[in-house]
């Protein structure tokens, strides 16, 4: 699949030459139907490594029984990616409720603008980003890192954000995905002692 191919990209370029430790506990926030799973588990189980690490992999998505025209949800679709990688575990439920100590955060294109969250079918109350990314850092552990992503025209406001939170990035950078035409898309990293 295409978008297996995009994330993988879009973390090697960010990942690709960042020590990962083994074992290896992952947060993907945002896993939507986790499409991606399965390019997702088999890259982050080898980057940087010639055998396998050990690999912990936690999805959370606030709106997983979101249909699709085919009448399946979110919920039905991860849990069949789910099936190349069942190690993996797929929460539904609010970030921002979620507890937990993990060594990679990824936050892969979240909804920047209130628009979105609204356009989405979500309530207001769902876009609170300084709430958001603040429990985010509180989830990645200490030495860990957070990654995120946003689309081309999101680059200002999150960066608005960075300022407002007083976040300094480890890395930033653009990426061009070969496998999606379009401009590039921006990615940070940020570690906390």
């Amino acid at each position: 699949m295409i978008e297996n191919l995009h994330v993988v990209g879009l973390l090697e370029a960010i990942l690709g030459d960042r020590p990962l430790p083994d074992p290896l506990r992952v947060l993907d926030v945002g896993a939507k139907d986790w499409h991606y799973l399965p390019g997702l588990d088999r890259f982050l189980r080898r980057v940087g490594r010639s055998a396998p690490r050990s690999l912990a992999l936690t999805g959370i998505e606030l709106d997983p029984y979101w249909r699709y025209p085919s009448g399946f949800s979110r919920f039905d679709y991860a849990r069949h990616y789910q099936t190349f990688a069942p190690d993996s575990r797929y929460l539904m439920g609010d970030v921002r409720e979620h507890a937990g100590s993990y060594d990679l955060t990824l936050a892969l294109y979240p909804f920047w603008r209130l628009g979105e969250v609204l356009d989405w079918g979500l309530p207001a109350s769902a876009h609170d980003p300084v709430r958001f990314w603040s429990h985010l850092q509180g989830l990645t552990a200490p030495g860990g890192r957070l990654v995120a992503t946003a689309y081309p025209g999101e680059t200002a406001t999150a960066e608005a954000l960075w300022t407002e939170l007083g976040w300094v990035p480890e890395g930033a950078g653009a990426w061009r995905s070969p496998f999606i035409p379009g401009r590039p898309h921006t990615w940070w990293t940020f570690r906390w002692p």
